[in-house]
């Protein structure tokens, strides 16, 4: 998670059983406009398909970044273009209709 900031270390991709590099979005914000950061997500998209594993990018905010990354191949992209997160409340208030709808549908078999 958030490859390339903070304590990331290219020794981890080596001593560890990773299959994803997600990509900080610290590296996304501009990208479609600067050189710098092109270069960056470049090599760390070929290092992990060089590597065998996928890439996600975090923080796409924009038409422009998403089709960049595409064009790049990036496996899998987040961000709020492609929606917002949800909150925790609702994502247990969905699990929680889910799972009495289950119920039902199972009481309704017999």
């Amino acid at each position: 998670d958030d490859f390339g900031t903070q304590y990331s270390s290219l020794a981890y991709l080596k001593n560890f059983p990773f299959d994803t590099i997600k990509i900080d979005r610290y590296f996304i914000k501009d990208v479609e406009t600067d050189e710098k950061r092109q270069a960056i997500v470049r090599a760390i998209v070929a290092l992990a398909h060089g590597l065998g594993m996928r890439v996600t990018a975090e923080g796409v905010e924009t038409a422009a970044q998403a089709a960049w990354l595409r064009k790049l191949r990036c496996d899998r992209l987040q961000g709020n273009l492609l929606g917002a997160a949800t909150p925790p409340d609702s994502i247990r208030n969905f699990l929680r209709q889910s799972s009495m709808a289950s119920q039902r549908s199972a009481l309704e078999d017999f």
